[in-house]
């Protein structure tokens, strides 16, 4: 079996997982801990994950950048990148914690973080663990081999979805639920360690090889991921941080799992198909062009991917509603008029992503991500400015409107590098 073919099967087997474990989850949550319970944890965690977006992430540009250096068996190079990808990570670190404390500082009346620092500590602590697992996660796939990576992430989801929900019988408090969630956390981050088993990299930490050049280099070519991710934080994380810091907080729930329904699950998916393919670009990219038939092939995967989503439209108008009431068991209210809206969004980012696809795989969507940040903000500090959180259907409704506006600045934007680049 080819590589592409290994990497789909895992990336289908990881896209199982989710699909059932982020159908589960909010479920479960909502059924033990209570609707109200669930949108607290929803803010916390958003916490740290809003102000990540001020981090070098470098994550998949490295990877990316390894991948080539690899194949020229350039083992020196190998370490340096490896070793400076830690360094910046040590840096986000200490970014994040300097970042949130103003945060909190700034924030000494909202009773909803005064009455709760230990969670947020406990959260933060999640946060560096993440961090610190970013190179070991650079190590188990620069290869091109998702399989150990997809594994561990299998096992620990599952973990985390049905010991977390269920703390609720064994834990009188819902505050100690986090003290668990980071027990796991960090039992996945030192098995991760272990897995790695790399003859050539030093996966332990050596100073020597730190290069404020090297530093720089790869924040620079990193650039366009960075954006892309800060720009998606907004969407999501950011969404919920602002409704959190609200008084409409306890609405959290319902745009969440509607989200997770019909907007991450899309997105689930596709990226079966769109993680493989950009390792498969990579390696078929020659002489600065993509040759006839691959530009067919391409084409064709564009036209099924709208069609897809044209029979995906007509299905969740005929039984979103029911499907979604059927998942939580009626706890929570939904307008067909709600799932549509969210439905749309996710397809019209969706099918823009799949056309970028080549141009992400070579490092050449910087200008895109910087248009996906710039509306992403936009459309934010919108809803913040006219609250328009108090009314959810206003509020996607704007969403989308944003979006499509978007679309047709990428669709330009996307056209214009393909042709200077000749692709």
């Amino acid at each position: 079996m080819s590589k592409l073919k290994k990497n789909i099967l895992y990336k289908f087997f990881s896209f199982t997982e989710r699909f059932f474990t982020q159908l589960l989850f909010p479920s479960l949550m909502i059924m033990y801990w209570g609707k109200d319970n669930y949108s607290y944890w929803l803010f916390f965690l958003s916490i740290p994950m809003f102000f990540s977006m001020i981090q070098f992430t470098t994550t998949d540009a490295i990877r990316n950048k390894m991948s080539l250096i690899e194949k020229e068996n350039n083992i020196s190079k190998l370490n340096i990148l490896y070793q400076n990808s830690i360094f910046i990570n040590f840096i986000n670190i200490l970014i994040l914690s300097l970042i949130i404390l103003i945060y909190l500082n700034f924030n000494l009346k909202n009773e909803n973080l005064s009455n709760n620092y230990e969670i947020i500590f406990l959260v933060l602590i999640n946060s560096f663990m993440s961090f610190l697992s970013a190179p070991l996660i650079l190590l188990l796939t620069y290869k091109g081999s998702m399989k150990i990576y997809v594994s561990l992430n299998i096992i620990f989801n599952i973990l985390i979805t049905i010991l977390i929900p269920t703390s609720y019988f064994f834990v009188n408090d819902f505050e100690k639920v986090f003290y668990l969630f980071l027990i796991l956390n960090f039992l996945r981050l030192l098995i991760t360690y272990n897995f790695v088993n790399d003859n050539r990299i030093n996966k332990t930490i050596n100073f020597k090889l730190f290069r404020i050049k090297e530093v720089v280099n790869i924040i620079k070519f990193s650039a366009g991921y960075n954006f892309e991710i800060i720009a998606n934080f907004i969407k999501g994380p950011g969404l919920i941080f602002v409704i959190g810091s609200s008084p409409s907080i306890l609405s959290l729930a319902l745009i969440q799992t509607a989200r997770t329904l019909f907007y991450y699950l899309p997105f689930q998916v596709f990226n079966i198909l769109s993680g493989p393919l950009i390792y498969e670009i990579n390696n078929r990219f020659k002489k600065g062009f993509f040759d006839f038939e691959e530009k067919r092939k391409f084409l064709g995967l564009l036209l099924s991917i709208l069609f897809i989503f044209l029979i995906g439209y007509y299905i969740i108008e005929l039984i979103g509603v029911s499907l979604y009431n059927l998942w939580l068991n009626n706890k929570i209210e939904i307008s067909g008029k709600l799932i549509e809206l969210i439905f749309l969004d996710a397809a019209i980012i969706i099918f823009l992503s799949f056309i970028i696809l080549p141009l992400k795989s070579l490092n050449k969507h910087f200008g895109i991500a910087i248009l996906d940040l710039f509306f992403n903000a936009i459309t934010l500090i919108f809803i913040f400015i006219f609250e328009l959180f108090n009314n959810i259907i206003s509020m996607f409704e704007v969403i989308l409107i944003f979006s499509i506006v978007n679309s047709i600045f990428k669709l330009f934007i996307s056209y214009l590098i393909y042709k200077k680049n000749k692709l």
